[in-house]
């Protein structure tokens, strides 16, 4: 479905909530937070859980306890909030974008965090969250969802400009000072 023939973003997902409105039961809600850093830890997922909330929350192996790139979660902090009941979801071991490199690379990124998430935690890592979105194809015209797929049984691709697959919508939150 072309999103310019039926009046952009907005009417594509009317569309889209239309089409599948039968098959939802009732309403969900769902808190994704992105790339591990502390702040999830320290004061995010406390917020939640005092509405009886849990949110799902994409992990980058290289990240783990790197202060290089940010005050990222440990891997202690990350196996406490799974014991809280949070979800822990891939994200790639080095945040690449897929649409950006070879399907080797995507399959080693990708295959290499669920291992470590399922080591560091004892369970199956079924959630994958694409880096920036990305849901197209490798460098070498291979279909990202299909490398994802091999290795999770859900694919959440969100990002400022693109359109989650029917029955999934996206909002942000945006924290500042």
């Amino acid at each position: 479905v072309s999103q310019s023939r039926y009046g952009g973003n907005n009417a594509y997902r009317q569309i889209i909530r239309d089409s599948f409105k039968p098959r939802i039961k009732r309403k969900i809600v769902s808190f994704i937070s992105d790339d591990g850093y502390a702040s999830e830890y320290n004061w995010f997922c406390d917020l939640l859980e005092e509405y009886d909330i849990r949110a799902t929350l994409a992990i980058v192996r290289d990240w783990v306890g790197n202060t290089s790139v940010g005050s990222m979660l440990t891997k202690e902090q990350i196996i406490e909030l799974h014991n809280r009941g949070h979800e822990i979801a891939s994200h790639t071991t080095t945040h690449q974008n897929m649409n950006e490199i070879s399907s080797e690379v995507v399959h080693q990124i990708v295959s290499e965090n669920k291992t470590y998430l399922e080591e560091l935690l004892n369970v199956r890592c079924e959630t994958f969250i694409s880096p920036f979105g990305a849901n197209n194809k490798t460098t070498d015209n291979v279909s990202i969802s299909k490398i994802i797929s091999a290795y999770h049984d859900c694919n959440i691709i969100s990002g400022y400009g693109y359109l989650n697959p029917p029955p999934i919508d996206s909002c942000f939150i945006v924290t500042g000072n």
